[in-house]
């Protein structure tokens, strides 16, 4: 961000395998650029945003810089403490699934051997 000034940043998290043009151009359909960030809502926790499947509006950029001045680290805490972001729900949960374990990587072949 500090890279290109003034431009929006769309973030999308390596360990998520099953997004598709499709989220991504629901993301962008649905950008609000009057808030800090656009962001799908995690599919286990409506309420909650995902903020490494989101668009990040320069306007952002300070609140992440003082966040990481204070040793908070987590973008997904930082979001929720501003409450200025829009959450948009995932038409297809499947397309939000994380892989971090050896069971979610099986679980997505699976997934991916049944289309």
């Amino acid at each position: 961000m500090e890279s290109f000034p003034g431009c929006a940043v769309l973030v999308v998290a390596c360990d998520m395998p099953m997004v598709n043009s499709n989220t991504l151009q629901f993301l962008l359909e649905q950008r609000k650029s009057t808030v800090f960030c656009t962001a799908y809502s995690q599919p286990e926790n409506p309420a909650a945003p995902e903020p490494l499947l989101a668009i990040w509006e320069p306007l952002s950029v300070e609140i992440l810089q003082s966040a990481q001045v204070n040793g908070m680290y987590s973008l997904r805490d930082t979001l929720k403490n501003t409450k200025n972001y829009k959450l948009i729900p995932a038409k297809f949960a499947a397309e939000l699934i994380n892989v971090n374990t050896k069971e979610d990587l099986m679980r997505v072949k699976e997934m991916l051997s049944k289309k």
